[in-house]
Formats: C-alpha cells, sequence, structure tokens
C-alpha cells in the first residue's frame, strides 16, 4: 500500500492506524499546496456485501455512504472538525481523504492524579458540547468518542473532534461499535437505535475523568444500576455542575428535556455560546432568539434517546425558565404568529414522581443533635398507668405548658397524665383537653414549676419535587413486665402534594393526614413529634399503613402537617405570642456538608441513636421483616434487603417480605430484581394492587411506558376510585404520546378527587394537541389549588404565546423565576 496513489494526487507514506473495521494511513496530497499531510481511511463493507450478485446492494451502501459523507464535508467548514477532502470507492472498499490535525490528543491534558479545576472543567464541557450541537443538528451520532479522538489542534489550541463511528456503524451492519471506548461507553438497558445520548455519556465521563483525576475505565460503576459512582471523589462546590455531570452519565432515565429548534436554512449553529465559563453568566438563551428571529436555524435536533442531556445542557436552567421570549421578540418587531414558534424553545413537560430522587445521607453527629432536642419535648400520655401514646411541648406560658399531640390518642372521656423526658408524672384533667374538628389534633395542659424545652415549629413546606429526611420521635408500647423505652427514628419525607395524591382514603383526608413520610412506627408512638433536620416539629404523627392480617407496615406513616394546627391555634387558649415559629427552610444537607465517615456514619451499633435491635427469634421470620422495615427506611437498604432475605429462606410465600424487599431494591436502583420481587408478590398475594403500581413506576423509570401502562391498568381493575392509580395511568399515556387517553385518565383523577398535579398534567396534554384554551382552563385551576408551583406559571406563559398574549407570557415568565427564586430551586438564575 505504501507508495499507492489515489485519484492521482494522494500518495500513501506510512500507515498511521488500524482497527477492526478500517485502516488509517498518512498520506501526500501531491496537487495541494505545498503538498500537505492528510489521513486516507479504508474502510471495508462487512464480508456480506462482496458476494456474488450483491454488486447493487454495494451500490446501495456507497450511495448511503456518499449521503454521510457529504455532511461531513459540510461539517468540515467548522474548524472543530477535520476538513473532508474526498470519498470514493475502489475496488469494493470505500475511502476517505481528511485533513490531518496537528496536534495532541485531549488524553494528555487527562493527567491521572492531576484533576481540573471546576472553572476548566466547565469551559472543557462548553467547547466539547458545542461541538456535539452541531453534529447532532444533521442527525449524525459521533459514537466513537473518546479522548484519543479529540485532538487539541496546534493551530487555534481548539478541540477538534475526529475519528467518527458512523462509517463503521454502517458498514459493518453493527451499531455497537467495539473499540476502545472502556469507560466512556454508556450501557444499553434495551435495544436502542438512537445514540445521541451515547456522545452525551463519553463527554459526561470525560469531564468527570477531568474533574476527578481518574482515568475513566477505574472510576466505579453499580454493576446493577450501571450508576457511575464518583461523587465521593472529589468536592464539588458547584451544584450546577454536579447535576448537570450526573445528568448526563444517566443510564435509564427518562427523556425529560426535549428541545425542537425551527428555522429554514441550515447554518451556523451556535454563535455566541458562552460568555464565561461561570455558572451565572452561562447565556445562550439571547444567540439562540437571535438566530431564531433571523430564521436561520433549521431541522430538529430532539426527541433524543433516555438521557437526553444535551437539551438540558444546551439551554441550560436559566434558559428554559427565564429568557423572556415575548419581550425579546416584541422588541425585535417578530410577529404574534412567530412568537408564537416560540415555545418550541423552553421546556413543557407534566409533573411526576421521580424514582432517582435521593436525599443526601445523614450523619451521625446530626442525628444525636436533632435526638437531642427530640427527646426533651417529646412526653408520654397516660390513663391509671396505660400508656396511650405521645405528644410534643409546643408552648409554655408562666407554668402552664402546652402539648400538641393526636385526637385519637385522647379521644375518651378520662384523667390523663403525661410523663415527661424526667420521669416526672402531671395530671391532665379532661375539662383541660382542646380537640379539634376535622383534624387528628389534640391540645393537652399540665401545670409544673420546671423548666422544659419548647418546641419550635416549622412551617415550611416542601416543594412539589422535593425529599427530605424527617426524624419521628414517641415512646412506644410496651410489654407491661419492660420498662418504657423512648423511639427514634429517621425516614424521608415527601411535599404535601405528592402526599394528597397517596391519601385519598375517606378515614385519612378526614383526619387531616396531608404529611407522608416513610419512617418506621410502632403503636403508642401516635401523637409523637415528627421533626425536620434541625429539630423542629413539621407535624404530629398520627398512624401507619400496616397490614393487619400480618401486623407489618408496608407503606408510608402519615400525620398533620404543623400548618393545619397553626391554622387553627385560635380556637384554644394557647398564647399565641408564646409559640416560636420558623418559616425558613432546614440547611441543605449535601454529602460534602457533613464528614459521613467512620464512627459518623449512620450504623447498626448500640451506640447509634438509630441503633435496631436485631431479632431475638433468629428463626421467626416476621422479626426478620420487622428489623428489614427498619432498616431500609431509614436509608440502610443494604442490610434491609439482606433481613428480607433471611425472612424469605424462613418462610418463602411470606409476601409481606417479598414487596418490601422490591421498595428497598428500588431505593437501590436495582429495578430489575425488584420487579422480580414484585412479580412474587403477585404470584402469592393477587389482591394486593398496590404493586401493580410499584412495577409500573420503574418500568416507566426504564422508559418502558406501554407496559407500565398494562400494569397499573391491572391495579385500576380493582382500585377503580384511586387517584394515584389514575394520575400514573396519565402520565405513561402521556409518555405514550397517547394524548386523548392521557386526558381521559387525568379527568378520572380529578373526578375522583381534584387535585393541582392532575390538573397541570391535562393541561399539558391539552396545549400539545393545540388546545390552548383548555390548556390555559386547567392551569387556571390547578393554580386556584397552589399558587407555589413555578412550572404552571411556566406552562401558562406558553399557552399565552401560543395565543399571542405577550403580556401575559412575560407576567408569568417573571413569576415562575420569583417562585424558582423564592424556594432555592437549582432553575433559578441569580442576577
Amino acid at each position: 500500500m505504501i507508495g499507492q496513489v489515489f485519484s492521482g494526487r494522494y500518495e500513501i507514506i506510512q500507515e498511521f492506524s488500524q482497527d477492526e473495521f478500517s485502516q488509517t494511513y498518512l498520506a501526500q496530497d501531491k496537487k495541494g499546496h505545498g503538498s500537505p499531510v492528510c489521513l486516507v481511511k479504508e474502510f471495508v463493507p462487512c464480508a456480506n456485501f462482496l458476494r456474488e450478485g450483491d454488486r447493487e446492494f454495494l451500490q446501495q451502501i456507497f450511495r448511503l455512504f456518499q449521503q454521510e459523507a457529504e455532511i461531513l464535508k459540510q461539517l468540515g467548514h467548522s474548524d472543530r472538525f477535520p476538513k473532508l477532502l474526498a470519498y470514493f470507492q475502489y475496488q469494493g472498499k470505500f475511502y476517505l481523504v481528511q485533513e490531518f490535525i496537528e496536534g495532541r490528543p485531549l488524553l494528555d491534558e487527562l493527567v491521572p492524579g492531576k484533576p481540573l479545576s471546576e472553572e476548566e472543567v466547565i469551559n472543557l464541557l462548553a467547547e466539547l458540547l458545542e461541538t456535539l450541537a452541531m453534529i447532532h443538528f444533521y442527525h449524525i451520532n459521533h459514537g466513537n468518542i473518546h479522548p484519543n479522538n479529540i485532538i487539541r489542534s496546534k493551530q487555534n489550541h481548539q478541540l477538534v473532534l475526529t475519528d467518527f463511528a458512523v462509517f463503521k456503524q454502517m458498514l459493518s451492519q453493527n451499531p455497537q461499535i467495539a473499540g476502545k471506548l472502556a469507560g466512556y461507553q454508556r450501557p444499553k438497558l434495551t435495544a436502542e437505535t438512537c445514540l445521541f445520548s451515547d456522545d452525551i455519556y463519553a463527554v459526561g465521563m470525560i469531564a468527570i475523568q477531568a474533574i476527578t483525576g481518574i482515568p475513566a475505565e477505574q472510576i466505579p460503576r453499580n454493576y446493577k444500576t450501571h450508576k457511575v459512582i464518583w461523587e465521593d471523589k472529589v468536592k464539588v462546590k458547584n451544584r450546577r455542575l454536579l447535576s448537570l455531570l450526573n445528568n448526563m452519565v444517566s443510564v435509564g432515565k427518562k427523556p425529560r428535556d426535549v428541545v425542537i429548534y425551527k428555522g429554514l436554512k441550515p447554518i451556523k449553529i451556535i454563535q455566541k455560546t458562552y460568555q464565561t465559563v461561570s455558572q451565572k453568566k452561562i447565556d445562550l438563551a439571547g444567540s439562540l432568539i437571535e438566530i431564531f428571529a433571523q430564521n436561520q436555524l433549521g431541522k430538529l435536533l430532539g426527541l433524543m434517546c433516555s438521557g437526553s442531556a444535551i437539551a438540558f445542557l444546551l439551554l441550560n436552567p436559566s434558559t428554559l425558565y427565564f429568557i423572556r421570549y415575548p419581550q425579546v421578540l416584541l422588541h425585535q418587531g417578530i410577529s404574534g404568529e412567530a412568537m408564537s414558534q416560540s415555545k418550541a424553545f423552553a421546556r413543557l413537560d407534566i409533573i411526576e414522581q421521580d424514582l432517582t430522587v435521593r436525599s443526601a445521607p445523614v450523619s451521625e453527629e446530626l442525628a444525636k443533635k436533632v435526638e437531642g432536642i427530640a427527646r426533651k419535648i417529646t412526653i408520654q400520655i397516660k390513663t391509671e398507668n396505660k400508656h396511650q401514646g405521645s405528644g410534643a411541648i409546643v408552648a409554655k406560658s408562666g407554668n402552664q405548658y402546652y402539648v400538641l399531640t393526636a385526637k385519637h390518642v385522647v379521644n375518651k372521656i378520662d384523667t390523663y397524665s403525661v410523663v415527661t423526658r424526667d420521669g416526672k408524672s402531671y395530671q391532665v384533667d379532661d375539662d383541660m383537653v382542646k380537640k379539634f374538628a376535622g383534624l387528628d389534633l389534640a391540645i393537652l395542659q399540665f401545670t409544673s414549676e420546671e423548666n422544659y424545652p419548647v418546641a419550635t415549629l416549622a412551617n415550611d413546606p416542601l416543594n412539589y419535587d422535593e425529599t427530605r429526611w424527617g426524624f419521628l420521635s414517641g415512646w412506644p408500647i410496651v410489654p407491661e413486665n419492660k420498662p418504657s423505652h423512648y423511639e427514634f427514628n429517621l425516614g424521608q419525607l415527601v411535599s404535601q402534594e405528592i402526599a394528597l395524591l397517596n391519601i385519598t382514603d375517606a378515614n385519612s383526608v378526614n383526619q387531616g393526614y396531608e404529611l407522608l413520610y416513610s419512617n418506621f412506627s410502632k403503636a403508642g408512638v401516635s401523637g409523637g413529634p415528627v421533626l425536620d433536620t434541625q429539630g423542629r416539629l413539621i407535624g404530629i404523627h398520627g398512624a401507619a399503613r400496616v397490614d393487619r392480617v400480618n401486623k407489618v407496615q408496608l407503606g408510608d406513616s402519615l400525620g398533620v402537617p404543623i400548618k393545619r394546627f397553626l391554622d387553627v391555634v385560635n380556637q384554644t387558649n394557647l398564647p399565641q405570642e408564646s409559640l416560636k415559629i420558623e418559616v425558613n427552610p432546614p440547611a441543605k444537607i449535601t454529602k460534602n456538608s457533613q464528614k459521613i465517615e467512620g464512627k459518623n456514619k449512620i450504623n447498626l451499633s448500640r451506640d447509634s441513636v438509630l441503633a435496631v435491635n436485631q431479632p431475638a427469634d433468629k428463626n421467626n421470620h416476621s422479626h426478620w421483616v420487622n428489623y428489614g422495615n427498619q432498616l431500609w427506611r431509614m436509608g440502610l437498604t443494604d442490610a434491609g434487603i439482606q433481613a428480607f432475605d433471611e425472612a424469605i429462606k424462613i418462610q418463602p410465600d411470606f409476601y409481606p417480605a417479598w414487596y418490601l424487599r422490591g421498595l428497598a431494591l428500588i431505593e437501590n436502583q436495582e429495578y430489575p430484581e425488584a420487579l422480580t420481587s414484585f412479580d412474587r408478590v403477585l404470584k402469592l398475594e393477587p389482591k394486593f394492587v398496590q404493586v401493580w403500581a410499584e412495577k409500573g413506576k420503574i418500568l416507566a423509570e426504564l422508559g418502558e411506558y406501554s407496559k407500565a401502562v398494562n400494569s397499573i391498568e391491572q391495579g385500576i381493575k380493582s382500585h377503580q376510585k384511586n387517584l394515584m392509580f389514575h394520575w400514573l395511568h396519565g402520565n405513561w399515556l402521556y409518555r405514550s404520546k397517547q394524548y386523548v387517553k392521557a386526558i381521559a385518565a387525568y379527568s378520572k383523577a380529578i373526578e375522583i378527587k381534584p387535585h393541582p398535579f392532575a390538573y397541570y398534567n391535562r393541561g399539558v396534554a391539552h396545549y400539545l394537541m393545540h388546545n390552548y384554551t383548555e390548556a390555559i382552563a386547567d392551569y387556571n385551576q390547578a393554580l386556584q389549588m397552589n399558587l407555589n408551583i413555578g412550572e404552571i406559571y411556566l406552562a401558562r406563559s406558553l399557552a399565552y404565546t401560543a395565543q399571542g398574549n405577550a403580556q401575559k407570557a412575560a407576567e408569568d415568565l417573571a413569576k415562575a423565576e420569583q417562585l424558582f427564586c423564592e424556594q432555592h430551586r437549582p432553575e433559578c438564575e441569580k442576577k
């Protein structure tokens, strides 16, 4: 081959590289100015194409080859890609001639043990993602991204993307290119044809390698969930960068951010991508609007595969919400019709409960701090030395103390007493008990000269998409021959909106149960305080969802939020000025905000304030189930799963063990194994319909929406009045693009019980069907129920924009921005 001349000008001078699908040679362009060096890449179609009689098919393949080559030729006008000098077919083989980029590979800059700064990594991402945007714009995925295939040009120091896999994929008839991509190749959960997310994953892994200083192939993964485990390797201060990188390397996530660019002529895609590398000044929005206004941007970028982070990155959160399209477009004199098209630049999506949301772990130090507060304010409530429940001291006036508890604890006409933390007992007369109608709440009074601490009340509802840790404190019932003992445990809180989707039975609704948390609950803890991570009282514990036959808690715990108490406190003689009330959210817990290692890590030792006693009877399956039930709810999922496995060994047909095991596996993101557990539940107890919803959630998380729809429809057959089931049904129909059926499902949910999420999601479906008036009507209904969800204002602004109502659209965008910032949401762009 050395010395051979192609097309009368490209002389092969030496071999350059070789892989399974191609051979690359260094050549000299004899007719080029100065006889420049270039690369000649030789591709051999798979052997089947070369059989006798396949010439026609070979020509078809060459025509495809020409089409792809022409696109690469267009890309070559940018200095981000090698120029394509020529392409041709010769003796059954295909050839590309490309510019030789003199420089060094990016891999040389990623020195093991020498991580780059956050600013350098952001700069690297900005450059690589702008380049990716260009090729994805042409519906081409690179498919072979590796630091060795990204060259730092000696001429202008820009990164140049080389060695596309598009021809290798086409000519080998194999979409999975074998090659040296270890560490950079996205795992496949299903048979996928769209590979944009593969490129995004690879760039994400390059950025993680850069910021950790660890080669990508050495960064550990969870072999079951494919989650990249890297956050413990480096402290990332920029939370947006942290979230962004995790988004890029996620596997099996739903496509949340789909971007559609509209226009006519495909020209230079991004004129001004990043003004600076600072997260507060990343501003792509202005250039996109400018390009749109000039009618210069064409083709479809979106409809990417799972984990479509490129859309999230191209439109950073500030552009998704605060780019103020109507004002900009009107300022530029764009017509109402064009302004209605600006919806293509904004993200619009339904609200769902995300299985992947996880709170950072709680340290032993923080748990001890909260336990010290909780123990002082938590009291026992008794009648004639018989334990009835628990309560919390919420106010003091002189020598009068006020205790907030659950109404059902003191519902009987009797003489009650309270026992404080020091073991002293104080009598409470029945006429000193105030019970609230429509709420499972009551106020007791007792008199004491002692100085007891009073709870700080936190009237701070969670954002709809937020989870937090919460603590449950109380005195459970114990056998008569055993002394009382104090109980304190940990669990996850969800927002009121998610709680109200779950709490639909008449009894719970009539009790005012609007607080939902995963904490393990024992009899006797009713009336006890639910506290946040600052030790502030956020609710009173009421009940838990328990399988009465098997005596196992299968569901969440339910309580009355402190807001409901504050709404009725004026009905009591409690001096309101004595209440300590805070409205600010607790300090955000992150893995880096507390040292969670060694003795400071929550553990199972007896020294821990969250210690859980191992089963006294090792051969009792119920004891193992209750043991595991406490562990996984506190975030100790691995230990919880082991306990459930022990229970199953003893009693393989005990369906609560299989069900709880499945829930714990979901927390671990071990979805296939969780599905196996839930299938076992359905065989053992077909009437336990909640499992259909849990199965559906996993299938939806894996992008199997039609299967998720089928699963929840099985549940609906038995529970036709379940609000959550119909809401999930609508969500998964929506994801399947069955918008008419989704609207019907949301309507059924609203018929059962109006909920802002059902109205909002139905509005989104109406919007996508261009029913803008109906969409706005649904958004209005949602806002009547909850004025504090920014997504609703954002969605309504898009509908107003589609109708040409720029003023109302601008007002809603401003309101969305205000709410996101007030709620400390990552979408908030500080000015």
